[in-house]
């Protein structure tokens, strides 16, 4: 087998994705248990598999088991899971696709900040328990909201905030964001870059967009 794709669902919103696969002269295959594998599962389909189509598993078990790895390329940005150290040991190629998550991740915050801020899972569930309440939350216009990070995600977060004008947006990052900031301010958004302790103090919503690294441990 030359390709292992392990992520689901891989090409179920852009098709073309899959058949660029399946048209090129490589033995592709797919995790079609229609959920994310384990480890061991990962082991039995793609145990010689040359290039590796990742999720977020931790693939060390799987290099160990391996000897046949050429590339690692990593659907989405995160890195967690894939052993660098040991990949630059054994001159496997590593890639990851920055891009292909970036609206979807920013859906699902936006839907996030919209459900706790007016209850909506607690609500569900005291419904389906036969409980009829109606507390009426805080709209995201009233709302205080933290950024804590502002690169691919965060900065398309407030991209997407405008429409709801909150009250204020605080965002936290190492690097400075004032162009980004002022071409937000000419749509209307009230947006400036603060110190951590600022926006954890001031925000009723706090959003986390940051890697995982020695400087965000436990930040």
């Amino acid at each position: 087998m030359d390709v292992f794709v392990s992520t689901y669902p891989f090409g179920a919103d852009e098709p073309q994705t899959r058949k660029l696969l399946d048209d090129s002269d490589f033995s592709v295959s797919y995790n079609e248990l229609g959920r994310k594998l384990g480890i061991d599962e990962l082991i039995e389909l793609a145990g010689r598999t040359r290039v590796l189509l990742a999720g977020t598993e931790n693939l060390m078990p799987f290099l160990e088991q391996n000897t046949n790895l050429e590339m690692i390329s990593r659907v989405g940005i995160g890195l967690d899971g894939v052993p660098l150290n040991e990949c630059r040991r054994r001159g496997i190629r590593v890639s990851f696709t920055p891009d292909a998550v970036t609206m979807a991740v920013v859906e699902l915050t936006i839907g996030l900040m919209l459900s706790a801020s007016r209850h909506v899972g607690n609500l569900d569930r005291r419904l389906r328990d036969g409980q009829w309440s109606r507390p009426s939350g805080r709209r995201l216009e009233h709302s205080v909201i933290g950024l804590f990070g502002f690169g691919r995600i965060g900065s398309q977060v407030a991209r997407i905030l405008t429409s709801f004008r909150p009250k204020e947006v605080l965002i936290h990052d190492t690097l400075d964001k004032t162009e980004e900031i002022q071409a937000l301010r000419n749509y209307g958004l009230r947006i400036q870059q603060v110190a951590f302790e600022e926006m954890m103090t001031k925000s009723n919503l706090l959003s986390i967009h940051v890697p995982l690294y020695k400087k965000t441990w436990h930040r």
